[in-house]
């Protein structure tokens, strides 16, 4: 048996592949993570900034037939990546700069809520991902909530 080695970034790379090749009912989009600190601290200071980023979030879209037709249409199983890099910028001692630091934060998709929309003439996810953050009892950044909105007909 031989063994392969691999770095963290290629290991992330072969993960996404399969999620996002596993089904053919699945779709992507790229969408924005808006983050909103709501009192959260950052190497014990207050967060003054959160750079957004990019990611790509994939879901399910399942049809429920009937005889005289399509019942419904769903959306379902919304992923994506399991950890993010967030650039936080704080103020240090130093109160007229603000310092930026890059951190990596763990996204728990059994977290996200979603609102639906319905009338807007598409099925899809919002092109924005809403996460709040809070600290863990060791000072660290987690995520509190994730929200999205959801687009059906």
């Amino acid at each position: 048996m031989a063994k392969i080695l691999v770095t963290e970034n290629q290991l992330v790379k072969i993960k996404n592949f399969i999620i996002e090749n596993e089904n053919d009912k699945s779709y992507h989009r790229e969408v924005n993570v808006k983050v909103w600190d709501t009192g959260a601290k950052f190497n014990g200071m207050d967060i003054e900034d959160v750079i957004d980023v990019k990611i790509k979030v994939l879901f399910d879209i399942e049809e429920e037939y009937r005889s005289w037709g399509i019942k419904d249409i769903l959306i379902s199983n919304i992923r994506g990546e399991e950890q993010i890099e967030l650039e936080v910028g704080y103020y240090s001692d130093n109160l007229d700069d603000i310092k930026y630091e890059n951190t990596i934060l763990n996204l728990d998709w059994e977290l996200l809520e979603t609102e639906e929309i319905k009338g807007k003439g598409i099925v899809t996810i919002d092109d924005v991902l809403e996460i709040e953050l809070t600290n863990d009892e060791n000072g660290n950044l987690k995520v509190k909530s994730m929200n999205m909105n959801i687009y059906t007909l």
